[in-house]
C-alpha cells in the first residue's frame, strides 16, 4: 500500500488531489451547457431577427420543470451599462 508509507503532508496533499480529480470529472461527465460564445450568438441573431424590437428575453432554467417563483434579472444595455437586480415574481 503506497499510501501507508506517505507522511502526513503527503497524505493530506494525496487526498487533496484525489478529491479535485472527482471533482473535475463530475464536472466533465455532467450535460454540457451552452458556451458563453453560442449564447452571445443567439443573443446577437435574436437582435438581428428583430432589429425594431426592444431588447432580446433569455430565461435559463435549471431543468426542464423549473418554473419562475424567484429569479435574478441581469440588464444589459448596448452602452456597456449594466445593472443586477433580483426581482421575486410569481406565476
Amino acid at each position: 500500500d503506497h499510501f501507508s508509507k506517505l507522511d502526513n503532508h503527503g497524505r493530506k496533499e494525496s487526498y487533496r488531489l484525489r478529491h479535485i480529480v472527482e471533482a473535475l470529472k463530475d464536472r466533465l461527465l455532467k450535460n454540457p451547457k451552452p458556451t458563453t460564445n453560442l449564447l452571445a450568438n443567439q443573443i446577437n441573431q435574436a437582435l438581428k431577427d428583430n432589429p425594431y424590437g426592444g431588447g432580446v428575453v433569455v430565461r435559463v432554467f435549471r431543468d426542464i420543470n423549473s418554473k419562475i417563483e424567484k429569479c435574478s434579472i441581469i440588464d444589459i444595455y448596448l452602452n456597456n451599462q449594466s445593472k443586477e437586480t433580483t426581482n421575486p415574481k410569481r406565476q
